[in-house]
C-alpha cells in the first residue's frame, strides 16, 4: 500500500497531466509549425508553388509553414503516407491530378487510399491548361493544318506527352478519339526531356503543359496551336480553345488543391481556407502564379466537385478509348 506521501505525488503528477492535457487542448490553433507536404521533388512546378505560397500562409497563421517534399510514384507515394498522419490541421498536402484524379482513374479499388474518404479538401488554388504545340520551323500554324497533316501522314502523327497516364498523355488521346485521328501516342519522363524532343524536331507535336510551353512560345521555339480551357488564357490571348480550334471540346490539364486529413476538425479546416484565399487574392502571388494557374480559390466544396467531376471523365476516357497503361 503506497505511504500517503507517494499517494499525494502520484495524485500531484495526474493533476499535472491532466492540466497539461487540458491546456493542450485549449491551445488558439495553429501552436506550432505546419507541414506542406508534396509528393513531388524539389524544383517542380508544384514544389515551386508550395514555396511561393508556404511564406504567405505562414504569415497568416502566426507559425512556420514548412514544405517536405517525398518524391515517388508520381505523388502516390507520399499520398499513401499522408492517410496515416493526425487530422489535427498541422500536416497538409498539396495536391495534384497523379495522385488524386489520375490514380483514381486508372487503379480504381486497387489504389492503396482513398481520394474521397481519405483525404478533406482545405481549397482549390487553380488550374493549368495544356496546349498543343508543334516545332517553329514545322510550317504548321494552326489546329487545322495539323489535322490536315495528321490524316495524311502514313502510319498516323506522332504526338508526344510528358508521361505515361499524365493530364498530357489523357489529352493526346481526347484529341485522338474527339477527332478520329491515327494518332501515335509518344510518352516522354517529364517536361523538360519533352520540350528537347519538340524543340529538336525529334517528335513533330507534343501536348505540354503552359508553364513549361510558355519561356519556349516566347522565344520563338514552338508555336501553340490551341489550349485545353474553356476560354482563352490572358497569357495567350492569341491562342484558341481546342473547341475554336475545331478540335472539339477538350478541357484538361494540370491544377492544385490543398488537402488535410479526413477527421480534420472544421474549424481548422475553416482557417486553412480563409488563409488560402487571403494569400491567393495577394498581388504579388496573382502576378507570380498568373501565367502558370488559372487562380480559383473558394470553399473546399470547389475542389470536391473539381475531383469527383475529372475523375469520371478520366475514368470514362479510359473505358471509351481502351487505353492502356503499360
Amino acid at each position: 500500500m503506497p505511504t500517503p506521501r507517494r499517494l499525494l505525488q502520484a495524485l500531484l503528477a495526474l493533476g499535472a497531466s491532466a492540466a497539461t492535457t487540458l491546456a493542450l487542448a485549449a491551445a488558439p490553433y495553429p501552436s506550432k509549425p505546419v507541414t506542406l507536404l508534396l509528393g513531388y521533388p524539389p524544383g517542380s512546378a508544384t514544389d515551386f508553388l508550395a514555396r511561393l505560397i508556404a511564406p504567405k500562409m505562414a504569415e497568416g497563421l502566426g507559425q512556420p509553414v514548412v514544405v517536405e517534399n517525398k518524391p515517388g510514384a508520381a505523388g502516390v507515394l507520399a499520398a499513401q503516407g499522408f492517410v496515416s498522419v493526425p487530422p489535427d490541421g498541422y500536416t497538409m498536402m498539396m495536391t495534384v491530378p497523379g495522385p488524386m484524379t489520375v490514380a483514381k482513374a486508372i487503379q480504381q479499388d486497387k489504389l492503396p487510399y482513398s481520394p474521397e474518404n481519405d483525404f478533406r479538401a482545405v481549397g482549390f488554388l487553380g488550374g493549368s491548361p495544356l496546349l498543343l504545340v508543334v516545332p517553329a520551323d514545322s510550317g504548321i500554324k494552326t489546329a487545322q493544318e495539323w489535322l490536315e497533316k495528321a490524316r495524311s501522314t502514313p502510319g498516323g502523327m506522332d504526338v508526344a506527352s510528358y508521361g505515361v497516364g499524365s493530364p498530357s498523355h489523357f489529352a493526346v488521346e481526347m484529341l485522338r478519339l474527339k477527332n478520329n485521328l491515327p494518332i501515335t501516342h509518344i510518352p516522354y519522363n517529364g517536361s523538360a526531356a519533352l520540350q528537347t524532343a519538340v524543340v529538336g524536331k525529334i517528335v513533330p507535336s507534343a501536348v505540354d503543359s503552359v508553364t513549361a510551353g510558355l519561356p519556349l512560345i516566347e522565344s520563338g521555339r514552338i508555336v501553340p496551336l490551341a489550349i485545353t480551357a474553356s476560354q482563352r488564357l490572358d497569357a495567350l490571348p492569341d491562342v484558341p480553345t481546342a473547341a475554336e480550334a475545331g478540335l472539339g471540346e477538350i478541357v484538361l490539364g494540370g491544377w492544385a488543391g490543398l488537402h488535410v486529413p479526413k477527421g480534420t476538425p472544421d474549424a481548422i479546416v475553416q482557417r486553412l481556407n480563409e488563409e488560402l484565399n487571403r494569400v491567393l487574392a495577394l498581388p504579388e502571388i496573382r502576378t507570380q502564379i498568373g501565367p502558370r494557374l488559372v487562380i480559383v480559390g473558394g470553399p473546399p466544396e470547389v475542389m470536391d466537385r473539381h475531383i469527383r467531376d475529372e475523375t469520371a471523365q478520366l475514368t470514362e476516357l479510359i473505358k471509351t478509348g481502351n487505353i492502356k497503361f503499360e
